[in-house]
């Protein structure tokens, strides 16, 4: 999931710096289809993005949910009673 993260994250970096290209060296505007295209492709990947670090985000919590219930059973009762 870290990798897809990271590949999203490279894509919409990608995507931005090829919108930026078009309207800085080639003077295209936001109503070229280029840059419309551009910007798609680049909102597509950012809501990829989004949904990854979400999903990755709800895992980490699930995992950290699991080493402390993991941890709370090895500990010693340290004379306490229950």
């Amino acid at each position: 999931m870290v990798v897809e993260c990271l590949l999203a994250e490279d894509a919409v970096q990608q995507w931005a710096s090829y919108v930026r290209q078009l309207k800085e060296q080639q003077g295209l505007t936001n109503k070229d289809p280029q840059v419309q295209q551009g910007v798609e492709a680049m909102q597509q990947w950012k809501e990829r993005l989004t949904a990854l670090q979400e999903a990755l985000a709800q895992e980490l919590e699930a995992a950290k949910a699991l080493f402390d219930e993991e941890e709370e059973e090895s500990e010693p009762d340290n004379g306490r009673k229950q």
